[in-house]
């Protein structure tokens, strides 16, 4: 009787071991499909977004293109103005937005590797435990590694919506940027001499707003777009609004 409820007690220690490392591999492999299809999610998000980052960089950089050669031109036309001294123009090598952001989105390894991810030794060594006790406590550790992967994935999906809420942002800024540009095209008409102080003013305010928005951090490592650069986005718009009821610019 002995023996047998020896063999009965081996038996069934083996069934539960092999339950233990059959469910300690399927724990380790939830823990990883989580975390790659949201990291695949992520990356592709950015791959989407590249190309019109782009183009918001270069409809900036024309901007700002625009923007100088009719500084100069007043300047040229009024012998006592010298506006394009006035705004700090930042070249494309010093162009803050033009650069990281492209890097965030082209290079997502770079910014994955400033999180901090588990590693699977971290929490098993060893898939196939050939002792109960040990195997059970494998399997545990095996389902705080899912776990802690499956809160790994919501980060990743949280950063792959804030990327797919770029393409909108950029939108209503070039909106913006549009309706400043049709501003300061007519306020650049209406400069005669350094006696138009409104009308300058006005010039230089849009010009440095828009060189600004060129050398300041558009997103940053979690694919939001950074406080300083919402500071002017919703600078742009409060000088539309400002603008909008400026009686020089209505009746011209």
């Amino acid at each position: 009787m002995g023996l047998f409820s020896k063999a009965k007690e081996n038996f069934e220690n083996r069934q539960k071991i092999n339950d233990y490392n059959y469910r300690t591999k399927e724990y380790i492999q939830e823990g990883k499909i989580a975390y790659q299809d949201a990291y695949n999610d992520l990356r592709d998000a950015c791959w989407d977004v590249q190309c019109k980052f782009r183009e918001f960089v270069n409809f900036k950089q024309q901007v700002l293109t625009e923007i100088n050669r009719t500084l100069k031109k007043v300047d040229q036309n009024h012998s006592d103005l010298k506006l394009s001294l006035d705004v700090n123009f930042p070249s494309v090598e010093n162009s803050r937005v033009n650069v990281p952001s492209w890097e965030k989105l082209d290079c997502l390894n770079r910014i994955i590797d400033t999180w901090t991810v588990p590693s699977l030794m971290d929490f098993v060594r060893d898939v196939d435990i050939s002792d109960v006790f040990e195997a059970r406590m494998n399997m545990d550790n095996a389902r705080n590694y899912r776990d802690v992967m499956r809160a790994k994935r919501r980060e990743l999906q949280n950063a792959r919506n804030a990327v797919r809420s770029i393409p909108s942002f950029m939108r209503e800024e070039k909106s913006k940027i549009r309706q400043l540009m049709e501003k300061f095209r007519k306020t650049a008409d209406l400069i005669h001499s350094e006696k138009d102080r409104e009308q300058i003013d006005a010039l230089l305010q849009i010009s440095q707003l828009l060189a600004d928005s060129l050398v300041t951090e558009f997103i940053d490592n979690n694919y939001q777009v950074t406080s300083q650069y919402q500071t002017i986005h919703n600078r742009m718009a409060e000088l539309n609004s400002s603008l909008d009821n400026v009686s020089w610019l209505i009746e011209g």
